[in-house]
């Protein structure tokens, strides 16, 4: 099952590329993706350990390599989960971001 043909929607992406003596990311240029997007809010334990609270659900295509502290639309990606096929392949990935 290929859900690329349901993402309707595009996002844009710009992956951290690299980070500068202070820790500070610095991201590669904008490219765009198919997606699907819907505002949502879920509280959950970010990567520094705090409680943060998510606005918005990204579900994207199997092929993309978002990470945690990308940026989606200019918004700070904290979650990261694979959506996965009753056969077990990987099918998409959902985005949380902030």
């Amino acid at each position: 099952m290929d859900i690329t043909g349901l993402l309707r929607q595009s996002v844009s992406w710009e992956a951290i590329a690299t980070t500068n003596d202070r820790d500070d990311p610095t991201y590669a240029a904008a490219v765009t993706l198919n997606c699907r997007k819907i505002q949502r809010l879920k509280d959950l334990i970010a990567k520094d350990g705090e409680v943060t609270t998510a606005t918005n659900q990204i579900t994207l295509g199997p092929t993309t390599t978002v990470a945690v502290g990308d940026l989606l639309d200019g918004r700070e990606v904290i979650a990261v989960s694979d959506m996965v096929n009753y056969a077990g392949a990987v099918v998409g990935f959902m985005a949380l971001t902030r």
